[in-house]
């Protein structure tokens, strides 16, 4: 998997585009990909094809999704202490370069506190922090 990640970010300005209505960058998008595989199949002894990586690249996407929402559920969990979070390096490598899906940054948003947090890296919360609301007065 870290092979696999480390290739998928050298490629990472095309393989996470979301442009697929240009039938120039989806050609781009199949070189990336066959390079990609051949670059992994060069230093691997095990011989992969392009839809194999792609799909899973795919369920490690979906994986560090969960548990991204997993450690969101854990940070907001009522008892006190530390949350167990679940993310790992290789989660956060996937974030940072964009492999997930980032919300909007918003303070009158609920989870404005957590998005906070994570990206301070502080993660600790009193009740009254996240007890907060916001609201936007009319003028």
């Amino acid at each position: 998997m870290e092979l696999l990640v480390n290739l998928v970010e050298k490629y990472k300005h095309i393989i996470n585009c979301n442009i697929t209505k240009n039938a120039d960058f989806n050609k781009k998008k199949e070189e990336a990909w066959d390079s990609l595989t051949t670059d992994f199949n060069a230093a691997s002894l095990c011989k992969r094809s392009r839809h194999q990586l792609q799909n899973k690249f795919e369920n490690i996407k979906k994986e560090s999704k969960k548990k991204k929402s997993s450690d969101k559920v854990e940070m907001f969990k009522t008892g006190g202490g530390t949350p167990n979070l679940l993310s790992t390096s290789l989660d956060e490598r996937l974030a940072a370069m964009g492999a997930l899906i980032k919300p909007l940054p918003c303070r009158f948003d609920c989870d404005h506190e957590y998005e906070t947090a994570v990206s301070s890296g502080t993660q600790d919360f009193s009740d009254s922090d996240l007890c907060k609301f916001y609201y936007i007065k009319e003028l």
